[in-house]
């Protein structure tokens, strides 16, 4: 934090407009008060809520007229939930750089970020909106998202993937039952491989990722 209130306020403005342009955003380390690293999401916000309520609402300087409907509000109390909107954007403009220099980067190799093909996904328990653009078109936010043949979900959930893996494996099972379990002229070995071999990978394909719950046991 500054104890400039003139460059902070300068710093402040800058900040909104290329908020508003879309242009690229630096976010700073978040000390607070006593100097200490502030880690905690929650903390962060707390401290630009103070840092921004000081700035816009200094004590020390007589108080002006409240600010009408055509005014820039500088005089009006910020609330956490304005800071909080704040912070996220300055954390999306370093998400959305990095997309854009990737989509430089394939460019000059002659290749491009196909969109139909492309979407955006948050892992998070709660739903996050995240807007990503590749270009001048915005790229769609899901729910779930296929990757490699594992169903990801944004809560983190993997319940329809191990469910989708024991439906698919049931498939396999039933068509070796009809093709292999039966046949009398294969060994019980030949047999032990094919199962080995087919059926359970068909199971436990993406399990590295799995959660053991009760549930999953």
């Amino acid at each position: 934090m500054e104890n400039d209130f003139r460059t902070a306020l300068k710093r402040f403005w800058t900040t909104i407009r290329r908020l508003r342009r879309g242009k690229q955003c630096i976010v700073n380390i978040v000390y607070g008060g006593d100097g200490a690293l502030l880690t905690s999401t929650r903390d962060v916000v707390d401290r630009w809520k103070e840092y921004f309520e000081d700035l816009l609402n200094p004590t020390d300087t007589p108080s002006g007229k409240e600010a009408g409907p055509g005014d820039s509000g500088v005089g009006s109390p910020i609330s956490g939930a304005e800071v909080a909107e704040v912070v996220r954007k300055l954390l999306d403009c370093d998400l959305q750089l990095s997309l854009d220099r990737f989509a430089a980067d394939c460019e000059a190799a002659g290749m491009r970020i196909s969109t139909s093909k492309s979407e955006s996904m948050v892992l998070n328990r709660k739903r996050v909106e995240c807007t990503l653009r590749v270009g001048d078109e915005i790229l769609p936010q899901v729910e779930e998202f296929k990757y490699l043949g594992v169903l990801f979900r944004s809560e983190g959930r993997l319940e329809r993937e191990i469910d989708r893996r024991i439906g698919a494996a049931s498939a396999v099972m039933r068509t070796l039952h009809g093709s292999i379990v039966v046949k009398r002229e294969l060994s019980r070995k030949a047999k032990l491989s094919i199962y080995q071999s087919i059926y359970v990978p068909a199971l436990t394909y993406g399990h590295e990722l799995w959660v053991m719950t009760e549930r999953t046991r």
